[in-house]
């Protein structure tokens, strides 16, 4: 049986920390107009204690925090936030442009504040997570029971396609 406890949980794990990209991009918005250099990103790194990589690859130049791309884009279990940052679409002489970096990051930002928005207000809900623990519930049974029937039914794959259940 799925619990209403199971679904919380799902939810309250995926909230989403927002601190680091949002002191990443205090300091990139007092560096607003600079070149970005190893020198600027090393200083950044310091001031985070994370760790700071600027990648250029495919016309574009991104900042990697904490073994974010060398991890192969998996947030592995290290305790630190992992993620990147867009800078810009150009590999060769790139400045600042603060306010292009947040637009063009709002996946670690606004956009994370919002998804972590819904969540809270999914997990106040009782009455939607009750629902949908009882849907996941029938879902599981009326998978069972279809289980049962295929064998029974020769021509299952075509009952299957034209009910639009496979």
């Amino acid at each position: 049986m799925t619990t209403a406890q199971t679904i919380k949980d799902t939810i309250e794990a995926n909230v989403e920390s927002t601190v680091l990209p949002e002191q990443l991009m205090q300091l990139i918005q007092e560096a607003n107009g600079k070149r970005l250099t190893t020198r600027l990103a090393d200083k950044w790194a310091k001031q985070l204690g994370a760790t700071i990589y600027i990648r250029k690859q495919y016309g574009m130049t991104h900042l990697d925090i904490n073994e974010y791309w060398r991890q192969q884009y998996k947030t592995v279990e290290t305790g630190k936030h992992q993620f990147d940052f867009l800078i810009a679409h150009q590999e060769v002489n790139v400045y600042i442009d603060a306010e292009r970096i947040r637009n063009s990051n709002a996946r670690h930002l606004e956009a994370a504040n919002q998804r972590n928005y819904n969540r809270e207000l999914q997990l106040q809900n009782q009455d939607l997570i009750n629902d949908l623990a009882q849907a996941i519930d029938d879902y599981k049974d009326a998978q069972e029971r279809l289980k049962q029937l295929k064998d029974r039914f020769t021509d299952w794959f075509r009952i299957e396609k034209n009910c639009e259940i496979g």
